[in-house]
């Protein structure tokens, strides 16, 4: 689990620091960069929202403006994939989020075996996106 959260920390910040927003639309990122947000931005698609509460208030306004597809905290937990099932309070909390990332992984591992394939299937089961990862995964092994 340790490989993942490295894997989906941001650079620049401690491995697990919860308050980073990322936006997978260039428009997206575009369009923040219009707005008040954009002090927060720390390069072209990551934001720092600093703490829950600010994240959670960015949040509930980037979905208003109908952006979705976007990660979210230190397991960077994709929001149009799991905003049914996934409390707000989890995305920016390690803690949750780490339980959140445990339990998908497992239904993965259930689905595919433990094996490299099923761990990197926490961000792709697409087989290009997937070999990709469980390379980085690898690395950060």
């Amino acid at each position: 689990m340790y490989s993942i959260l490295k894997t989906e920390a941001y650079s620049q910040k401690d491995v697990g620091y919860p308050y980073i927003i990322s936006f997978n639309e260039e428009e997206d990122q575009r369009m923040i960069k219009q707005t008040k947000l954009k002090k927060y931005m720390i390069n072209s698609r990551n934001l720092d929202c600093k703490n829950k509460e600010f994240c959670e208030k960015v949040l509930k306004a980037l979905v208003k403006n109908k952006v979705t597809n976007i990660d979210l905290g230190p397991y960077q937990i994709h929001y149009r994939s799991h905003y049914k099932t996934v409390p707000v309070s989890t995305f920016f909390d390690l803690q949750k989020s780490y339980l959140f990332a445990c339990q998908y992984v497992k239904t993965k591992i259930k689905k595919y075996g433990f094996n490299w394939y099923a761990i990197a299937s926490y961000h792709s089961e697409t087989p290009k996106f997937n070999a990709r990862y469980q390379v980085t995964l690898k690395e950060n092994y």
